[in-house]
């Protein structure tokens, strides 16, 4: 489908069965429009509200949804605009390759990880580029990123929101990277519990840091929640120590990466 055809497309998305190559089309058109700066501002948001609708239905019988006003908030469009915005960039890709070598050589037992909201995949495709044979697995809210993540090929993506999945599995290394400051202070307990839980061994906390409990406005209508995420698990649980740390470091750093880094922490 060339690009002129997709505004009549989109007049009669509703009446068409999509199709994965349609959401990939729609996708890259609309990332190519946002960095030529080619389209007004109502004219990207309606293509990525089209987009959510083709991943809902395409996805439509794997949904569940989170009735938590933060779940519907990272579900929706807001999801999707974060996706879309922050497309991958060599030189995050190389810090992260940077980190995560760090991590796992510290860990060189691990052979399964899993990802609570791994967004688009970007950190399990860095994580797979170090060590091939780890077993990889994603969680994520978001259809659209769920979308991007299993192009990618990476391993098992899940489409659910971190409070809302189940499962009977565990994992050497449960990864969390800008997920925690996502979910409101009153469901914290039991996402600490599902956490310590899939962890057979290892946990990688890799937030913004705040030694008070900081609320922070994001893009007028969301929130973050940023607190020291560290000290509260070591707390509840005496049998996890932290093990090594370091900041997230790279050129152009801003927004909710500044005062973020990564924590491994080890269940005894």
């Amino acid at each position: 489908m060339k690009w002129r055809k997709i505004k009549k497309y989109l007049k009669n998305i509703r009446r068409i069965n999509p199709t994965f190559k349609e959401v990939e089309l729609l996708s890259r058109k609309t990332q190519e429009l946002i960095q030529e700066n080619k389209a007004t501002k109502s004219y990207i948001k309606e293509l990525e509200a089209r987009i959510g609708f083709l991943v809902e239905e395409v996805y439509k019988n794997e949904i569940v949804i989170d009735e938590s006003s933060e779940g519907n908030f990272w579900y929706g469009d807001e999801g999707i605009q974060y996706i879309i915005r922050n497309p991958e960039k060599p030189s995050t890709n190389k810090t992260l390759r940077e980190c995560f070598s760090k991590i796992l050589l510290k860990t060189p037992d691990v052979n399964s990880i899993i990802e609570l909201g791994c967004g688009n995949g970007r950190n399990l495709v860095n994580i797979q580029s170090i060590n091939r044979n780890i077993k990889i697995t994603g969680v994520e809210i978001n259809p659209y990123a769920v979308f991007e993540a299993r192009r990618k090929r990476v391993g098992e993506i899940i489409l659910s929101s971190l409070l809302n999945f189940k499962t009977d599995l565990t994992y050497d290394l449960v990864l969390l990277r800008g997920t925690l400051v996502t979910i409101n202070p009153d469901d914290l307990d039991a996402a600490y519990d599902l956490i310590y839980k899939l962890s057979n061994k290892y946990i990688v906390i890799w937030e913004r840091q705040a030694e008070e409990n900081v609320e922070v406005s994001y893009r007028s209508t969301g929130k973050l929640y940023v607190r020291d995420f560290v000290a509260e698990i070591c707390e509840k649980y005496n049998n996890v120590k932290l093990v090594d740390s370091d900041w997230e470091k790279h050129s152009g750093i801003s927004g909710d990466q500044k005062n973020r880094k990564w924590v491994l922490l080890e269940k005894s």
